[in-house]
């Protein structure tokens, strides 16, 4: 009947259960298939939900890189304050 998927920034820690670090970028890309026609959909709202997982423990930093245009691209992992959490809202 609805078609309901879980919150944005759920799916975006959800896919960080496998342990493997991710960027923006690489999360719109796994995303894109569920997410991809929402607004919210954007790199700029990612980003932010990133910084706003790793404000509360989720997440943490793994490493970054910098591009030729001279931009830091930070990579995220999860925590094992993240994992648990995440497990108890499954």
């Amino acid at each position: 009947m609805f078609n309901l998927k879980p919150p944005f920034r759920m799916m975006i820690a959800n896919s960080f259960r496998d342990e493997q670090p991710r960027n923006a970028q690489s999360l719109l890309d796994e995303l894109r298939d569920e997410y991809g026609s929402e607004r919210q959909f954007t790199k700029s709202h990612v980003e932010n939900h990133l910084m706003s997982l790793k404000a509360v423990g989720i997440l943490r930093d793994f490493d970054a890189e910098i591009t030729e245009s001279g931009q830091l691209v930070p990579r995220y992992v999860i925590t094992p304050y993240g994992k648990g959490k995440i497990q108890e809202s499954c």
